[in-house]
C-alpha cells in the first residue's frame, strides 16, 4: 500500500510539473508511464482514471509556435520596369516568411503574435487577444483581419490561387487595429462585428465599423451552400485612392490627384456579397464588392463627389484526387481551411480557373480626382491554376494569369494586356 501511495504521489507531482509546460513530448512520456503502470497492475482502474483526468487538466499559459514560408517566382510579359515591390521582372523572392506564437493565457483567453520577416527587418503582421464567453462568442482586441470577405478571411496558406483576386487586391480591408465581437449563429453560420482603425494622417479619422454575417445550408463534411454579406462604413483621411494591380505586377489604376476635402474627411464604405457551393470534389466561389467614396473636393474638379469601384471574381475548383471541399469548411467563421490529402503517399492534386474583374469607370469623369492619363479604369483577368499538396502543410502551385485592360497602360509598356506566370513552394506549421 505504501509503495502504491508513493507511486501515486510521485506521478501526481510529475503531472503537475509537466502541466506547467506546453511540450507535447513530455506530456506523451507521462502518458506512457501511466499506461505501463496500469498494465503491470500497479495502479487500479480507479487510480488510473483519476490520474488520466488530472493529466488532462490544462495549465496556463501554454505556447504553440507557428510559421509559414512562401517562395515565389513571377514572370510578367511584357516585362514591367518593376513590379509591386520595385523588383525587375522576372522575380524570385520570399513572398511571406512569418513566425509567431499562439498563447493560451487561461481557459477562455487566447493571444497571438506573428511577425513577417520576409522583408528587411521584422514587421508586425498580427497581434491580438481574444476573450471567449461561456456561450462561445468572443471579444477580440488587437491587430488582425477585419472580418469582411470569404476570400480575404481565408488564410494565404489555403487560398485557391497564389494571389488573391482583383476583388480583394483592391476591395479587401486587410489587418488593422480593432475591437471585434464574433461568434456562431447556431450550427448554421457565424458573425463578426468590428470597430477598426486604418492608417491615416489624422488619428481622429480613418475609423470604420465592419460587419460580416455568413450562413451555410449544407450538410457538415458533405456539402457547402455558403451565403455571406459584408459591410464597412466610416471615413478616411485625405490622400490617394488605394492602388491596385494584377498578380503583383504594375499598378494599372491611379487618380490624377489626391482627395483634398474642405472638412479633412470623406466617407468610405464597402458592400460585399459572397456565395460558395461545394459538392464532393467540386467548388464554385463568387464574390462582388463595391467600394464607395463620398465627400466634397476642395481643389481638383471641386465639388461634391460620390464614386464607386466595383470588383468581383468567380472561382471554379476541382480536386482531381477526390478530396471533399466540405471537409475543409468552417461554418462558425464562414471560410475554407486546409485540404487534407486522402492519399498519404501521393498527396492531392487540384485544378482551377478564376475570372476576375475591376470597374472604376465612375472615376473617368465628374467632380474630384479622375483616372490618370496612362492608367485604365477597367480590367478583366483570367487565372488558371494547378496545385500539388503532398501533405496538409506543404503546397506547390503554378498559376498563369492573363489581364486585359480597357485602355493601354503606360506602366505595362503601353499595352492593353499583361501575362504573368506565378509559381510557389510553401510550407507551414
Amino acid at each position: 500500500m505504501k509503495i502504491r501511495q508513493t507511486v501515486l504521489i510521485l506521478l501526481s507531482g510529475i503531472i503537475m510539473l509537466l502541466s506547467g509546460f506546453s511540450a507535447q513530448a513530455l506530456a506523451g512520456t507521462t502518458d506512457v508511464l501511466i499506461e505501463q503502470l496500469r498494465a503491470k497492475e500497479i495502479l487500479t482502474e480507479e487510480e488510473y482514471q483519476r490520474l488520466k483526468s488530472k493529466e488532462k487538466e490544462k495549465k496556463h499559459p501554454s505556447i504553440k509556435i507557428e510559421g509559414r514560408m512562401m517562395l515565389d517566382y513571377r514572370d510578367h510579359s511584357p516585362d514591367a520596369t518593376t513590379d509591386l515591390k520595385s523588383d525587375t521582372s522576372p522575380v524570385l523572392d520570399i513572398r511571406r516568411a512569418r513566425l509567431g506564437a499562439k498563447v493560451v493565457l487561461a481557459k477562455n483567453i487566447k493571444g497571438e503574435v506573428v511577425l513577417d520577416i520576409a522583408e528587411d527587418g521584422a514587421e508586425l503582421d498580427t497581434a491580438s487577444m481574444a476573450y471567449r464567453f461561456p456561450n462561445g462568442n468572443s471579444l477580440v482586441f488587437g491587430k488582425t483581419k477585419v472580418g469582411f470577405s470569404l476570400e480575404e478571411m481565408t488564410s494565404s496558406r489555403w487560398i485557391d490561387f497564389i494571389e488573391r483576386s482583383l476583388a480583394n487586391t483592391y476591395g479587401g480591408v486587410g489587418k488593422n487595429p480593432q475591437v471585434a465581437f464574433n461568434g456562431s449563429i447556431g450550427d448554421i453560420g457565424g458573425f463578426n462585428l468590428a470597430y477598426a482603425a486604418f492608417d491615416t494622417k489624422d488619428v481622429a479619422e480613418g475609423k470604420q465599423l465592419g460587419l460580416r454575417v455568413t450562413l451555410n445550408l449544407g450538410t457538415k463534411n458533405e456539402s457547402v451552400y455558403h451565403l455571406g454579406v459584408g459591410l464597412t462604413q466610416g471615413d478616411r483621411a485625405e490622400g490617394e485612392v488605394d492602388r491596385t494591380y494584377a498578380a503583383r505586377g504594375q499598378q494599372f489604376f491611379n487618380t490624377s490627384a489626391n482627395i483634398d476635402t474642405t472638412s479633412g474627411e470623406y466617407g468610405n464604405a464597402r458592400q460585399g456579397l459572397e456565395f460558395a457551393i461545394a459538392l464532393g470534389s467540386f467548388k464554385a466561389q463568387y464574390e462582388s464588392i463595391k467600394t464607395s467614396y463620398t465627400g466634397i473636393e476642395s481643389t481638383t474638379n471641386a465639388g461634391v463627389f460620390d464614386k464607386d469601384i466595383t470588383t468581383s471574381y468567380l472561382n471554379l475548383m476541382y480536386m482531381v484526387t477526390g478530396e471533399k471541399y466540405a471537409k475543409s469548411y468552417k461554418t462558425s467563421s464562414g471560410k475554407f481551411d486546409k485540404i487534407k490529402p486522402i492519399n498519404g503517399d501521393k498527396g492531392a492534386i487540384e485544378i482551377g480557373i478564376r475570372l476576375s474583374s475591376f470597374d472604376a469607370s465612375d472615376w473617368d469623369t465628374g467632380n474630384g480626382p479622375r483616372t490618370s492619363t496612362g492608367y485604365t479604369s477597367e480590367a478583366d483577368s483570367t487565372t488558371y491554376g494547378l496545385k500539388w499538396i503532398p501533405t496538409t502543410n506543404v503546397r506547390f502551385i503554378i498559376n498563369y494569369q492573363v489581364t486585359d485592360y480597357e485602355t493601354a497602360v503606360t506602366t505595362v509598356n503601353g499595352e492593353k494586356r499583361e501575362r504573368t506566370w506565378l509559381t510557389r513552394a510553401q510550407f507551414s506549421f
